[in-house]
């Protein structure tokens, strides 16, 4: 990697005269790509610089041994956790540390911790943060310098994991499940199964992996991507390593599938990281799962994944196998906020409410003597049910479905195993949303699953496209939570702009890659090349 050696140089010493925007994309692509930024040296000035931070850092980077900040700095509310937990990290120093430098180490990282905790009365010390101090201050070396791009973490990027509570960061790790939902349906479902839930990747997220891999470089090489993502809200930064993490366990997909469907066998399969984990085609691989699936989606399909665990647990209560399946008709109240002790009859009311409409339960007096409480939410849960779909809420199958529809002949129409591979034919060329689309549906040779009786059944009657789409939400609810990204004007954008994630993006919509391309010239490059393949240019 000496020609990316070169690279990194050339780019800091730059950066040295001019911190300009430019210049720090061409930094963060360096630590994403193979190897990451390859050097503690130019970590030591990267890290500050992604940071936004490099100003409090002394320029010149003390390589003696590190002296311990003074007695009085190991103290307060945290201090003995802190100290208890920095001595169990033995594993985590590089190899060629003797004890005399380790236990000088160890206690300048208490005293850092406890210094940054009482100037942050706010942030709560938890089980994790010792890893994560502890990396940067092995990088950075110098105490001062440590402080401050660890200060500059806890404000943003560990923001959430230092509440008085675990509650936000357990709803966070729900990401981990949306994410693997989108991108294999039947892996999702076989983890929803087993009931195993997303604890295992706690240590995971919250230390960056650095409490479960031994190696240093490695470490070191996944901080490289995680501190290089240039985001804009507290909540944004936590979502690459919940990316990585879930990429990480689509990897080992064929283990997981072949794992008993039961809690303590998965949670055993889970827990340790797999081995030969190939860790830049894992961060790369993640890097694109931000790309295609936005926070804000991911987070959605993180609250509905919390809301079926609810409602199986209702079902369970009630003795009542699969309820939580019948009641996800509740789903169109996303984003409505109800006392956890409502949902039982809320469950309730919206499954009765699926029957009601379905003609199942034509005793509508009888319905609405259930509970007073059930009563009550079916005034909201049947106008969400009977409502008509729009195509503004489901674009995406509205375009499918009519664009499909549009090329099959009146006798095919009456057959439905012809529709059915008439869609697989129709799916071949598809690209971005239309392709995941037909991912959902089983019209591509890698679906995991299928429901295109779902949608041949309906064409050979004529069913309108609104309640088609409508019939695959309630199968589906991710269907309709597809939507087409705004497409860019190519007449009018100046590709030197976007970011290099930007022109990744462009590129991935199009179903193209850019192979050893690191410099954002070298992705323009390629999409100059592609333009004529895949821009329409009006007469």
């Amino acid at each position: 990697m000496r020609g990316k050696d070169e690279r990194i140089r050339t780019v800091l010493d730059t950066l040295r005269i001019d911190v300009s925007e430019p210049l720090l994309e061409k930094l963060r692509t360096l630590a994403i790509g193979p190897g990451g930024l390859l050097k503690d040296d130019f970590r030591r000035e990267a890290w500050p610089l992604f940071l936004g931070v490099h100003k409090k850092c002394k320029r010149r980077i003390r390589d003696g041994v590190l002296t311990d900040h003074g007695p009085e700095a190991a103290s307060g509310t945290w201090a003995y956790q802190v100290e208890m937990d920095v001595r169990r990290t033995l594993k985590r120093f590089p190899p060629g540390i003797d004890d005399v430098t380790r236990g000088d180490l160890q206690k300048v990282l208490v005293s850092l911790m406890c210094k940054l905790l009482k100037a942050h009365p706010e942030r709560h010390y938890y089980q994790g943060f010792h890893d994560m101090a502890l990396t940067v201050l092995l990088v950075m070396r110098d105490p001062e310098n440590a402080y401050v791009v660890i200060e500059a973490l806890m404000l943003k990027h560990l923001r959430v994991f230092m509440k008085p509570t675990m509650l936000e960061t357990a709803s966070l790790l729900g990401c981990i499940l949306a994410v693997i939902e989108r991108e294999n349906r039947q892996l999702y479902m076989h983890l929803l199964r087993s009931n195993v839930g997303t604890t295992f990747s706690l240590p995971w997220v919250l230390t960056w992996f650095s409490h479960c891999l031994d190696d240093y470089e490695l470490v070191v090489r996944v901080f490289d991507a995680f501190l290089s993502i240039d985001v804009s809200t507290e909540e944004e930064a936590v979502y690459y390593p919940l990316a990585v993490s879930a990429t990480v366990i689509l990897e080992n997909a064929a283990k997981i599938l072949s794992t008993e469907c039961e809690l303590s066998s998965q949670h055993a399969a889970l827990s340790p990281l797999p081995q030969s984990v190939d860790w830049d085609s894992i961060l790369e691989k993640g890097w694109r799962v931000m790309g295609n699936h936005s926070f804000q989606t991911v987070m959605k399909g993180a609250e509905t994944y919390r809301r079926r665990a609810d409602m199986q647990l209702d079902g369970v209560a009630w003795q009542t196998p699969g309820l939580w399946e019948a009641v996800w008709c509740v789903l169109p109240f996303q984003g409505t906020k109800f006392h956890p002790a409502e949902w039982p009859p809320i469950a309730r009311a919206a499954f009765f409410g699926e029957r009601l409409v379905s003609g199942k339960i034509l005793d509508l007096p009888t319905y609405m003597m259930i509970t007073h409480s059930s009563a009550l939410i079916v005034s909201l849960v049947l106008p969400a049910i009977v409502a008509g779909l729009k195509a503004s809420d489901c674009e995406v199958c509205f375009k499918v479905i009519d664009d499909f529809r549009a090329t099959l002949s009146d006798d095919e129409l009456k057959n439905t195993k012809v529709i059915e591979k008439k869609f697989v034919d129709y799916c071949e060329d598809k690209k971005g949303k239309e392709n995941r689309f037909c991912y959902y549906l089983g019209g591509l040779e890698e679906s995991a699953t299928g429901i295109l009786t779902e949608v041949s059944k309906p064409l050979s009657y004529s069913l309108p496209t609104e309640k088609l789409c409508e019939k695959l939400k309630k199968k589906d609810a991710q269907i309709c939570e597809l939507r087409f990204d705004k497409q860019i004007d190519f007449k009018t954008v100046d590709l030197k702009k976007l970011k290099v994630r930007d022109l990744r993006k462009i590129l991935n919509d199009w179903g193209e890659d850019c192979d050893g391309c690191i410099e954002k010239a070298e992705y323009i490059k390629r999409i100059e090349a592609l333009k004529p393949k895949y821009v329409k240019e009006e007469l």
